[in-house]
């Protein structure tokens, strides 16, 4: 819960400096702590899989932590893509 908590607020704090067009300095920042928070949580989903014997539950939690993981892989390539062309709100 601690976890979810955390990347709840980095993902608070991102949107709020995209909300006030905060220049790539900032707003990629906040963007490496839902990163961070939100690796955490794909480490935990990944280390859960691998001890579960429950065939459906490991492959319910297998299929979340992918897709978290792809949801990080979308905001990295989102956030560079909006630093190079800050200040466009298209890119952001």
């Amino acid at each position: 819960e601690t976890h979810i908590t955390h990347l709840t607020k980095a993902i608070d704090a991102f949107l709020m400096t995209i909300k006030n067009n905060q220049p790539p300095k900032v707003f990629v920042g906040h963007s490496k702590f839902i990163i961070i928070g939100a690796h955490k949580l794909v480490y935990i989903g990944d280390t859960v899989h691998r001890n579960l014997s429950n065939s459906e539950l490991k492959t319910q939690v297998m299929q979340n932590s992918n897709s978290l993981c792809d949801s990080l892989k979308t905001l990295v390539v989102s956030t560079k893509i909006a630093a190079a062309d800050f200040p466009s709100v298209v890119a952001v």
